[in-house]
């Protein structure tokens, strides 16, 4: 078996090319990135949650994927790889209502 196929580490959909110019975009951390012609940022998928639940502290899977766009099983490999954690409200992980 090639374990090399079953490990891999996930993009999030990690901006290449600045969307208003098409210029070089540049990693500042905490999924943004900046456009090394134009100033302009940009999020990948890890960015566009994390702001989201900065703004919606307690908000679910659900809310969450509709107001980044990010998909809910995205968001549950952010969780499982560590990227983000539940609080104390463990509402978070299923969307449901269910603790």
């Amino acid at each position: 078996m090639n374990l090399e196929g079953l490990i891999r580490e996930r993009e999030y959909d990690k901006p290449v090319n600045c969307s208003k110019c098409g210029g070089k975009l540049k990693y500042l951390g905490v999924g943004e990135y900046e456009c090394t012609e134009c100033g302009n940022k940009e999020l990948d998928d890890y960015g566009k949650v994390r702001n989201f639940l900065e703004e919606h502290p307690g908000a679910n899977v659900l809310q969450t994927e509709k107001g980044t766009g990010v998909s809910k099983a995205v968001i549950n490999d952010l969780i499982v790889d560590g990227k983000l954690e539940i609080s104390s409200k463990a509402r978070f992980l299923r969307g449901d209502g269910e603790e």
